[in-house]
């Protein structure tokens, strides 16, 4: 499991699982401004988080690591300031990561917290699940991230085939920007 930074601004209450999973947002870029219609070239994803008791949120990319030869060998974390990279012409969302298919003895979802998501993310063969076809498609760590959490049960199934478009000013105004104490470098990921 990978080490966390917690920033200053809210000493212990910054931990790993104080951080929900409650959605992921997905992003196409053009290739070229002007271009009509604009033509897709770089995908993204931002897998949302909240604080569970300040209710910040923070946005994480998922990244992969390369050896000399630029092939990938791992993955990372890395946190970013803002929930929509520039020149976005395209946003489809993923909302209630780990709703409704984990539940609680109660008959409640179950959280999805940053210290499963760690979790899932430290094994092998999660890793080797998410790396697959990695080099053919820069997207496609991302599409295997969703797929792993559904087979993971934390994402119903019927929540990854539904994505939803939205447009940049809804993601703005709901997702809005994360506070700047909660910026921080990347975090890598160790194989388990």
């Amino acid at each position: 499991m990978i080490p966390l930074h917690p920033p200053t601004s809210c000493g212990d209450s910054d931990k790993p699982e104080m951080w929900k999973c409650t959605s992921a947002l997905f992003y196409g870029a053009a290739i070229t401004p002007g271009t009509k219609p604009p033509a897709l070239n770089t995908w993204t994803m931002r897998i949302v988080q909240v604080h569970t008791q300040i209710k910040w949120r923070r946005f994480l990319v998922l990244k992969l690591t390369s050896d000399e030869a630029g092939r990938p060998t791992g993955i990372c974390l890395e946190e970013v300031p803002y929930c929509i990279p520039e020149k976005t012409v395209a946003i489809w969302e993923v909302d209630d990561l780990g709703m409704p298919v984990d539940m609680t003895s109660r008959g409640r979802p179950r959280p999805y917290y940053h210290t499963k998501l760690l979790e899932h993310l430290s094994e092998a063969t999660s890793q080797a699940i998410i790396l697959k076809n990695a080099t053919n498609d820069p997207f496609r760590p991302c599409f295997n991230l969703m797929r792993l959490l559904t087979q993971k049960k934390v994402l119903s199934r019927s929540g990854f085939d539904l994505f939803r478009q939205i447009t940049q000013e809804q993601a703005w105004t709901f997702y809005n920007t994360p506070h700047p104490a909660y910026y921080r470098p990347s975090m890598r990921i160790s194989r388990g």
